[in-house]
């Protein structure tokens, strides 16, 4: 996608052209586009839609890694700061968003989205002083205390599944263990109706002294 020169463009025809495009690009996570409209004009990073969402706050709360990184290294400290402790019409800032459960993901397993959400809310975290993380929303809650009550239920999943592996793992292993200790005694070739070895007189079987009787 080739948007030209950032000559070319002033903030009456950026908003009017790039910014749908720069907020729906954001949210996807598509790196180039959101790469092209900022090299061409900058200033479209604080960009808003209705609510007042702008590109940073819809990759923190999509997760999209790469368009963050994007967003945030190209900013102007001051930006960046503003980006950040910007909040919606909710008092919902961008570390908030962090703290919601992604809607969707495409790791597998409760255990390992439950570690990714996590490292997630914690990179975004990194990015406020720690009296900015203390900070309330509107209804009065922390963006930890919206990060615990969004995840209560994958908590509970992931531990679920770890006790089911957990309790699969010792049902295989005593089933190894039965089978290894039943051939350890069990003699080669079985017994004949007199109850002694079949292969009794066969060297091979002499080799083995803890198996006669």
């Amino acid at each position: 996608m080739m948007i030209g020169d950032s000559s070319n463009w002033n903030y009456v025809k950026a908003i009017k052209f790039l910014n749908e495009s720069a907020l729906i690009a954001a949210r996807l996570g598509i790196y180039e586009v959101v790469n092209e409209i900022l090299k061409a004009y900058i200033r479209s990073v604080s960009f808003t839609d209705e609510l007042g969402h702008h590109m940073l706050s819809f990759a923190v709360l999509s997760r999209q890694e790469k368009v963050f990184n994007l967003v945030y290294q190209v900013c102007h400290p001051m930006v960046r700061d503003q980006l950040t402790m910007w909040k919606n019409n909710i008092g919902v800032t961008i570390l908030h968003m962090a703290g919601v459960l992604a809607p969707s993901s495409e790791i597998p397993g409760a255990a390992l989205q439950m570690q990714r959400e996590l490292q997630w809310f914690k990179t975004v975290e990194d990015l406020f002083h720690p009296s900015l993380q203390r900070k309330h929303d509107f209804s009065g809650k922390t963006a930890r205390e919206v990060f615990t009550e969004t995840h209560d239920a994958l908590v509970e999943k992931g531990e679920k599944l770890m006790k089911d592996t957990a309790t699969s793992c010792s049902v295989v292993a005593a089933l190894i263990i039965t089978i290894v200790f039943t051939a350890a005694f069990t003699v080669p070739g079985g017994i004949d109706s007199q109850g002694k070895p079949i292969f009794f007189r066969e060297l091979s079987f002499k080799s083995l002294p803890s198996l006669l009787p």
